[in-house]
């Protein structure tokens, strides 16, 4: 079995708690990682050792699945984590030292291969050791709030204007490729509220995930009791705050009017608002 170890140290402007509860939850990878294009935990309640992520790699043209399993999590100073997949699998030692303004990261990923690994996989294993270094570069701008750089090119120019290319943009294929070039959230919102309507599918839900990843308190906007309150039930089981629930259709003036009123009477601030039904 060979094995590439790849290390990198940087220092960022973030405390150290809030640094370690972001690492060692590891359903946000895909949103700082270029190479990965889907991590869900699958592993009930708050990340411990012995949970388990589903992660999704794409190298190349080639996508890899893989068990990720916390082995050791020594708060706020250590966390290990084991990737298995068929082909090849990967050891991530992350180290952090810090206070409440700066924290310093050493982050330490082994990649090895089985021996019976397919040559193809193999021969990727150039385009891997690139792709995380490439990760860990974003993970640094996404801890250091640095701005995406993102400039039109040739392609960004004619989905703008044709039909065709801009249909191919909203594909995975064009997610992947857009993806790559935009630097991950990290914000820390568990000091607000965030109310959204038409959360229980599509953009909405999606949506509300991300927010409820970063720690914000979430009111959910629904006509559907059922869907939200099972949305809700799926939050507690990943660990994330459960969303409060408020039944209303934002179509009909008068539910609006009662909603306001129920908000009003709670007196509780809305931070941040998204009207995304309809």
């Amino acid at each position: 079995m060979s094995a590439i170890t790849h290390e990198q140290s940087f220092s960022v402007e973030r405390p150290l708690n809030f640094v370690f509860a972001y690492l060692c939850d590891f359903s946000h990878l895909a949103s700082w990682a270029p190479s990965i294009i889907q991590s869900i935990k699958t592993t009930p309640g708050e990340t411990l050792a012995g949970t388990h992520f589903d992660i999704l790699m794409q190298i190349g043209r080639s996508h890899f699945r893989l068990d990720y399993l916390v082995t050791q999590l020594t708060a706020p100073h250590f966390i290990e984590i084991k990737g298995k997949g068929e082909s090849f699998g990967t050891i991530e030692r992350i180290r952090l030292e810090g206070d409440e303004t700066h924290t310093h990261i050493q982050y330490q990923i082994e990649i090895y291969y089985q021996e019976t690994a397919a040559r193809l996989d193999k021969a990727l294993a150039p385009l891997l050791t690139l792709s995380r270094k490439k990760d860990l570069v974003y993970l640094q701008k996404a801890l250091n709030r640095e701005p995406s750089e993102w400039h039109p090119g040739l392609w960004t120019r004619l989905s703008d204007r044709l039909v065709i290319p801009g249909m191919l943009n909203f594909s995975r294929s064009g997610y992947t490729r857009s993806k790559a070039k935009f630097v991950g959230v990290t914000e820390d919102l568990s000091a607000k509220t965030v109310l959204i309507t038409g959360p229980t599918s599509g953009i909405g839900a999606a949506t509300a995930k991300q927010l409820g990843k970063l720690g914000a308190k979430l009111i959910f906007v629904s006509r559907n009791r059922k869907k939200a309150e099972w949305l809700a039930d799926s939050y507690e089981r990943e660990g994330l705050k459960r969303p409060k629930i408020e039944i209303a259709d934002v179509s009909l003036i008068s539910e609006v009017e009662a909603l306001v009123a129920r908000l009003i009477e709670v007196g509780e601030p809305i931070d941040v608002l998204i009207n995304n039904a309809g």
